[in-house]
């Protein structure tokens, strides 16, 4: 009895440290999931900015409540933020997508173009 005992509770403890992994690796799915998006956000406005005529002033902009395809939805969890730099013969494109998972993220991508 003793012996059966002992096993059952050997096999709880593994049990709960393999659910506990579980719960670890889906998290850190989640949050690279959101990374992976963020930054596919990031890198969509950039060539946006990139096929634009280039500005002269300093030129920003901001969308919120984007989705994972970027588009403008009620309750989307990402916000991206962009401003373009014009210095001498090239602009300076800089972009910051964030969201709140856990706390608050944010992915930042920056690019140069020519004038």
């Amino acid at each position: 009895m003793v012996e059966v005992l002992v096993s059952i509770m050997l096999c709880s403890i593994s049990v709960i440290g393999i659910v506990a992994l579980f719960r670890v690796q889906t998290n850190a799915s989640g949050v690279s999931r959101r990374m992976t998006e963020a930054s596919v956000l990031a890198e969509d406005q950039i060539e946006r900015v990139r096929t634009q005529v280039a500005p002269v002033v300093v030129t920003s902009g901001s969308q919120t409540s984007l989705d994972e395809k970027g588009k403008i939805v009620s309750g989307g969890p990402f916000t991206r933020e962009w401003t373009v730099t014009p210095n001498g013969t090239f602009c300076d494109v800089m972009v910051r997508v964030s969201w709140n998972e856990d706390g608050p993220r944010q992915v930042v991508v920056r690019g140069r173009r020519n004038l």
